[in-house]
């Protein structure tokens, strides 16, 4: 029964963390403050809960039931009016301190079990506490790594946030209710050794662990992508190791004296495993044509489990391992490496990665780790020897391995072909990192690659002619960035007030400056923002627009607190792979939007052929609730907008078009009325669901299309979404089909393919 509860208390302890966590980063935004508000809130309170576990052995019914009832107040609070009450809070500081103190109370009672949960399984089975411990520790990571992969796999699209929340304090009562029931609760008084030196190690290598935790939570958004279940995978990665580790302790594989020679020696040897792992994942990604289905999700949780757990195993023999006899303190050493663990990670978080590179923060990890053990325990012969080996090959590593994979986008390890092209043609990379955030500019003979956190944006230069398949558009990204900025000039019948969400390169904002009198720009990447004289030469010159106000702030919070009302609003945000920016393709935010554009006011979001249909389809029918009156604009065969008005528009032709030939050259500026298309009707698709605040489906289907099915998808193929108004459509209605199919034809060129139907 104990195991049960164990594996049961697993599950709901990190529900609450990443429930919390989804919750908290929707509302707040800013996404990567309030990630790491909520992870060290919950490792800091497990610590605090656990120094109390003694006091409140006794009442372990009661912690239940509190956790349910503050289960059920998270419940409550998630609301459409709190929802839209708390951004109005506009200070970083003030939001992460809410998260922490939403967060703590919960971590808090949490805390509290597993040294309780011990306790009861010494009484009640007569076994030794090293035992009672590691069968604890084991049970309850496993229901933890279980219900973690089910949350994005399964239960947050399926069943929502708020069913989700309501589900986990159900179960949370009936845990509380079993333990009311059943008379295996015994009260037992039990005399603790203290941990005097062993406490220094303990914190130490929790500390480090910390780091290690943030260097390799980095790496993983570049190698598989910063999809929100993909940080999921690493949270599941690892509590399950911790379970593993406890495994190894419970076979007699590793004790304390075993585990001080392997680890210095361990860690090394992965730094080189790491290495060969990129290319594994790279030849499976080359070998399986990855999509956002079931199997293919569950295969990318084995790829990041396999490559990152040994790390998570190492360090989690450090509990286990140090339980030597019956008195040890548990609920001492559980608060001190859980305190120490939070410490480490805010360190590493707002500190080292801000003035560090990643493979610094790994050898300095490694390197202390090292240098730590040999002080300490320099008595036993062969930690000395092991130490001495691993520094050797710490050196070989940190000479040989190129710290610019740490900078690569997720997309070039799509093949080993595309990882050692990138490898080779690789000049340099520049790093500007603000907020918890990277951006990073990868040098090659084709431009400067944009990536942010691993998600590759564009290219900012353009290419004369295409070497091969891995290399820019011929006519170069920027473009077609420009382009998305003025195609929305020729929707609005009005030009005074226009809003973009997401600054970028700032390519959008500067060609959307040339039709609005006035501009408000808002961007939330603060690594962003400290590029823009940067960007200048890319841009044309962003910053000496008079008329563009930048802001910092997430959209959707600047919203709710303005009160302009806008001819314009642009969703300029990446596909929304980051759960931050999932809100903006929302049916919540969606309306929003329409109570502040005017009368004829429009709104305008991009579709990327990258994604999956299914994705696609989420898109279109979300946006298909609000709006009726739309346009397609074709920027490129696999990069479209969708501009969508409050009322009936026609095609406007607005006073500055023809500026456009100053900055895009080879391009005429009157023949961007081709290009957009008015649509009759979203087709319907009854299969697909809805993207809501509460259910946020869109996330769990955004699977980057790979190389291979990018070969496959046509051009435009957005038109068999959506039906063609021809009657609005004068050239169509006089048989001058032909200049609109020769433009899209200038554009098929591009990369190749075939035109649309009604061009055959």
């Amino acid at each position: 029964m104990l195991k049960i509860i164990s594996f049961f208390m697993g599950i709901c302890g990190f529900s609450y963390e990443v429930l919390l966590n989804r919750s908290l980063s929707t509302i707040f935004g800013s996404v990567v403050y309030i990630q790491g508000a909520v992870l060290f809130s919950f490792l800091l309170f497990i610590g605090i809960g656990a120094l109390f576990a003694d006091r409140l052995r006794r009442h372990l019914s009661s912690i239940f039931l509190i956790l349910g009832v503050f289960t059920v107040f998270l419940f409550f609070l998630w609301r459409a009016d709190t929802i839209s009450l708390i951004p109005k809070i506009q200070s970083i500081p003030v939001r992460v301190i809410l998260s922490i103190i939403l967060t703590a109370p919960g971590a808090f009672l949490i805390g509290t079990i597993i040294p309780i949960l011990t306790d009861l399984q010494i009484l009640n089975n007569n076994s030794s506490r090293k035992q009672s411990f590691v069968v604890t520790y084991l049970f309850y990571h496993l229901g933890a790594g279980a219900i973690i992969v089910l949350l994005d796999l399964w239960w947050i699209p399926v069943l929502g946030i708020k069913a989700a929340l309501l589900f986990l304090a159900t179960i949370i009562f009936i845990i509380s209710f079993i333990f009311n029931k059943n008379l295996f609760i015994e009260n037992g008084d039990f005399h603790f050794e203290r941990l005097d030196s062993i406490k220094y190690t303990i914190f130490f290598i929790g500390l480090i662990s910390g780091v290690f935790q943030l260097a390799l939570l980095k790496t993983h958004f570049h190698f598989f992508g910063p999809f929100p279940e993909n940080f999921t995978f690493m949270i599941a990665t690892s509590v399950i190791s911790l379970g593993f580790s406890s495994i190894l302790i419970k076979l007699g594989l590793i004790n304390l004296k075993r585990w001080l020679i392997i680890l210095p020696i361990f860690l090394v040897l992965y730094l080189f495993y790491i290495w060969g792992g990129i290319y594994g994942v790279s030849y499976i990604n080359q070998s399986v044509d990855l999509d956002s289905g079931f199997y293919d999700k569950l295969l990318r949780f084995i790829m990041i489990f396999c490559l990152y757990s040994p790390a998570y195993i190492i360090f989690g023999c450090l509990l286990p391992v140090f339980h030597l006899s019956d008195k040890f303190n548990t609920k001492a050493a559980l608060s001190i490496n859980s305190i120490a663990n939070a410490i480490g990670f805010l360190i590493a978080m707002f500190g080292f990665y801000h003035i560090l590179s990643l493979k610094m923060i790994i050898i300095l990890c490694v390197a202390a780790v090292i240098i730590y053990i040999v002080v300490i325990y320099r008595d036993i012969n062969k930690v000395v020897v092991s130490s001495l080996v691993a520094v050797l090959f710490l050196t070989v590593w940190g000479s040989l391995f190129k710290d610019i994979v740490f900078h690569f986008s997720y997309r070039f390890f799509e093949s080993v072909p595309s990882l050692n092209y990138y490898l080779k043609n690789a000049l340099g990379y520049k790093s500007y990192r603000a907020g918890g955030t990277e951006v990073s500019l990868i040098k090659t003979q084709g431009g400067d690659i944009v990536v942010i956190d691993g998600y590759k944006t564009l290219r900012l230069k353009e290419t004369i002619k295409e070497q091969d398949r891995w290399a820019s558009d011929t006519i170069g990204e920027n473009r077609f960035e420009f382009l998305v900025g003025a195609m929305q000039g020729y929707i609005t019948p009005e030009h005074n007030n226009s809003l973009i969400l997401g600054v970028g390169t700032g390519i959008t904002v500067t060609a959307n400056s040339l039709f609005y009198k006035n501009i408000d720009a808002i961007e939330v990447n603060k690594a962003i923002l400290s590029m823009q004289n940067i960007f200048n030469n890319f841009n044309y010159n962003l910053l000496s627009r008079k008329n563009v106000n930048i802001h910092y702030d997430d959209g959707f919070n600047f919203l709710i607190n303005s009160n302009k009302k806008y001819d314009l609003i642009v969703n300029n945000v990446p596909t929304p792979q980051y759960s931050v920016s999932a809100k903006i393709w929302t049916l919540d935010f969606l309306r929003s939007i329409k109570k502040q554009l005017t009368p004829q006011g429009a709104y305008s979001i991009w579709l990327n052929g990258g994604i999956n249909p299914k994705a696609t389809k989420i898109i279109l029918k979300t946006m298909k609730q609000e709006f009726n009156n739309c346009y397609l604009a074709i920027i490129h065969p696999m990069y479209s907008n969708l501009i969508c008005s409050k009322t009936l528009v026609d095609i406007q032709q607005p006073v500055s078009h023809s500026d456009i030939n100053n900055y895009v050259s080879d391009f005429k500026a009157e023949d961007l009325k081709y290009l957009i298309f008015p649509v009759k009707n979203i087709k319907s698709f009854d299969d697909i669901p809805i993207n809501t605040l509460d259910r946020p489906t869109l996330p769990y289907y955004l699977d980057p299309i790979l190389s291979q099915s990018w070969v496959k998808n046509k051009p435009w193929y957005i038109f068999d979404y959506v039906d063609i108004d021809w009657s609005r459509m004068p050239d169509a209605q006089d048989g001058m089909l032909k200049k609109r199919c020769e433009i899209l034809n200038q554009w098929a060129s591009i990369i190749g393919g075939v035109l649309p139907n009604f061009c055959k």
